[in-house]
């Protein structure tokens, strides 16, 4: 042992020594050492971060406080100087975060109700489809429609996946039945077919065969009849036999298919089983029509006795109510206009019209004669449940006798009615008084329509015809009282109103004139009559741009009329818009080359426009249609002199003088025409016009003293002059425009009277024969068969 372990050895302390070692192997000294340094390293670190803040806040740039390295400053505790009293405690860095209030997940419906949901927006969107529909939005509606057909695909998809069965078969029939419907509102036909047949071949649904119908139905408006007739058979075969009203309609679709191919042996049969089960006004007319068709006499007579069978719908009410009542009275009148009652009118009226129809088809050929075929209709109708339409039907026939152009039968047949006291007799009365006021009696019209008036204090048409015979003969404040009587009996006599604007315009009250054509044109919207009369109102009261409107309308109805186009060529030109003039006559011409004042403004123009050559053929047109008039040969020498051939312009003037010896303008132009060629024969033409001139001096003060006037045939009305259009000719015999505008053949506004006894309230007369402008038309009672298919 050394010295010192010699030292602080003990041999009385048994461990002893053991914990004594070289003071070179004591590493106390080497841990002091280590820590000493981490404590410098740290102070150092410290000193550096402090230096580096105070040198920015120098710089005016602030910093945060640096984090140390140690973890403590990631709990949100700092022992920096920096650090002010302001700084809040805040460990997790929360301070610019918003917190919010914890919320709950939202809960998840159900399957089933989120299927439920899905089915009531089907049903509300097939609901809005069916509205849009109804309102003839069918854009709208057929949107809706696929809409629905998606929804409902998605429902079954949803279904399928959720395990929970099949989808809902009715929902599908309902879209799939839906969309076809709007496929047809669209004109889809393909589209609409395709979807019934996709709902036919789905054996899932009931009452398929009724859907064969629809397809027939289109089949027949695309015109495949053989298709058409095969699905109406199979739908025949599927509907069951207790169906009874189906049936009849399915077979009277049939009857009317083969009308349409021409197989009127089968119609005939189809039509007499519609009458055994279930007889209607319009079966009934179509299998008259049928043996109209086959020219079988006595099967039309048959037919017609059958028809006559079907009983209309009665309105039994009035029976049940007793007389007198004001309590049951009142009801009575409300009952009578509702819908119901509305409803059963329409279809008598349907009936009746039906039976008129046929009476009137066949009469002229179940007999030998018109009038025997119509006395027998006549008493078949008395006879029966109908005979309250014996009476129409006889004025009926006064029609047929006037369309025959036998007006004394016609006026034969109406007489027959003065000594009935019934609605007839009026009718027939006023509608004496219109054949005698187009006869131009008019002491006799103005006789039948006060026995008009008399037997019907209110009927609006015997006023009418009162107030054309005032009219007629000038006197129009007694044609402006009964035509304002008519209006205040029925304010919807068109008539009236129309007769008393004209009646207004005869005394020359423009203002009021306007007013009724104005009203009168907000009913008749489209009738080119009302419409030219408001637009040459406006032209006379100076209101150009007015007019120029209401030509255009009358142009678009009527867009062949001359008369409308030359109107707007005058307007234009007064207004200075030469093109749009040149335009609108070079139109009149077109559709009517005979109008002289168009064909003289015509050639006026071209000689403005320096195309002389173009104003001959004009000029040569009006000469064809006047050749006794020496201006128009006069005309086409002037231009064409003007073209520059001055031999040809020569020898037309001198064909001119042959043909009129004694024209002054022709000598002189003779004269001027030869001078300019050098040709001697100026000298005698001037001769010929002193010698003219001097006899037509010397007659003149011969007239003067005998107070007579001669007529010189000298051309005055064509006058050859240097002005710009090279001829100022007008021809004072032509009538004015207006009136050209309804003289003419091809345009023929009316300006007289409308007559009044062809109107719906007064029977069967109303159908006389029509003329080109009429303002009221009557419309012709035509059969139409193929507008009776069952609805979809």
């Amino acid at each position: 042992m050394d010295k010192y372990n010699m030292e602080t050895y003990d041999e009385d302390d048994l461990y002893s020594g053991f914990n004594e070692f070289h003071p070179t192997l004591n590493t106390s000294s080497l841990i002091q050492d280590s820590l000493s340094r981490d404590v410098k390293n740290q102070q150092s670190m410290l000193q550096m971060q402090q230096s580096r803040v105070v040198t920015a806040s120098r710089g005016g740039v602030p910093t945060a406080v640096a984090r140390p390295v140690t973890a403590i400053r990631g709990a949100g505790y700092t022992s920096s100087r920096l650090a002010t009293a302001s700084q809040v405690y805040n460990p997790l860095n929360q301070s610019g975060r918003v917190t919010t209030p914890f919320s709950e997940p939202k809960a998840v419906d159900p399957p089933e109700k989120q299927m439920k949901m899905l089915e009531s927006s089907i049903h509300q969107i097939i609901e809005e489809s069916i509205v849009a529909h109804s309102k003839e939005e069918f854009r709208v509606a057929l949107d809706k429609a696929k809409e629905a057909v998606n929804k409902e695909r998605s429902l079954t998809r949803q279904k399928e996946q959720s395990g929970m069965g099949e989808s809902n078969s009715d929902i599908a029939f309902m879209v799939l039945f839906n969309l076809a419907n709007q496929y047809v509102g669209n004109g889809l036909f393909s589209e609409a077919m395709s979807s019934y047949q996709q709902l036919i071949k789905n054996r899932s649904f009931a009452n398929i065969g009724r859907l064969r119908l629809n397809t027939a139905n289109l089949h027949f408006r695309l015109g495949q009849y053989a298709l058409a007739l095969k699905q109406y058979r199979m739908a025949l075969d599927q509907v069951p036999a207790h169906f009874t009203t189906l049936r009849t309609k399915i077979m009277q679709n049939i009857g009317l298919l083969f009308i349409k191919m021409g197989q009127y042996n089968d119609a005939c049969t189809s039509f007499e089983f519609v009458m055994q089960e279930k007889p209607d006004f319009k079966t009934g007319l179509h299998m008259v029509l049928s043996y109209y068709a086959l020219a079988d006499r006595e099967n039309m007579r048959k037919s017609f006795l059958r028809l006559l069978d079907v009983r209309a719908e009665s309105d039994d009410f009035d029976k049940l109510v007793p007389e007198g009542d004001a309590q049951w009275n009142s009801l009575r009148e409300a009952l009578n206009n509702d819908s119901l009652h509305r409803l059963e009118r329409q279809a008598k009226f349907e009936g009746e019209r039906c039976i008129l129809m046929a009476a009137k088809l066949i009469s002229p050929v179940i007999e030998d004669t018109f009038s025997v075929g119509y006395q027998w209709c006549v008493e078949a109708i008395k006879e029966s449940t109908h005979n309250h339409l014996a009476d129409d039907l006889e004025i009926n026939k006064a029609v047929l006798f006037l369309r025959q152009k036998d007006v004394a039968l016609a006026t034969e047949t109406l007489r027959s009615f003065e000594k009935r006291s019934s609605r007839m007799a009026t009718n027939a009365a006023v509608n004496l008084s219109t054949i005698y006021y187009l006869q131009g009696d008019i002491a006799s019209a103005e006789k039948y329509a006060e026995v008009a008036r008399d037997s019907d204090p209110y009927n609006a048409a015997a006023f009418v015809c009162l107030g054309n015979c005032s009219l007629r003969r000038a006197d129009y404040n007694k044609a402006r009282d009964f035509f304002l009587f008519a209006l205040d009996n029925d304010a919807a006599c068109v008539e009236a109103l129309y007769n008393l604007g004209l009646t207004y315009r005869s005394t020359n009250q423009l203002e009021k004139s306007l007013e009724q054509f104005v009203k009168l044109q907000m009913v008749l919207r489209h009738q080119p009559e009302v419409l030219f009369q408001v637009a040459s109102l406006n032209e006379e009261l100076g209101n150009d741009e007015q007019a120029i409107e209401w030509y255009l309308q009358v142009h678009t109805v009527v867009p062949s009329d001359e008369g409308v186009h030359q109107k707007l060529g005058e307007t234009f030109d007064r207004l200075g818009d030469r093109q749009q003039a040149f335009q609108y006559y070079s139109d009149s011409y077109r559709h009517y080359p005979s109008n002289l004042e168009v064909i003289r403004w015509l050639a006026a123009y071209f000689t403005e426009m320096h195309v002389p050559e173009k104003a001959i053929a004009l000029y040569e047109r009006a000469g064809q249609m006047r050749p006794n008039e020496a201006q128009w040969p006069l005309a086409v020498a002037s231009c064409t002199q003007r073209v520059g051939n001055y031999h040809k312009a020569l020898q037309i003037l001198k064909s001119t003088r042959s043909k009129f010896p004694e024209n002054i303008e022709c000598l002189r132009a003779l004269i001027r025409l030869c001078t300019d060629l050098g040709l001697k024969e100026a000298g005698d033409y001037a001769s010929d016009l002193r010698k003219l001139e001097h006899s037509q001096n010397e007659a003149s003060q011969e007239n003067k003293r005998t107070g007579t006037s001669v007529t010189y045939s000298s051309g005055r009305g064509s006058r050859l002059s240097s002005a710009a259009s090279g001829i100022d000719t007008i021809l004072k015999s032509q009538p004015t425009s207006a009136e050209s505008l309804s003289n003419k053949p091809t345009s023929s506004y009316q300006t007289t009277p409308i007559d009044t006894s062809y109107q719906d309230q007064l029977g069967p007369l109303q159908e006389r024969p029509k003329t080109s402008r009429r303002l009221m038309t009557v419309e012709s009672d035509e059969l139409d068969v193929g507008n009776d298919l069952l609805p979809l």
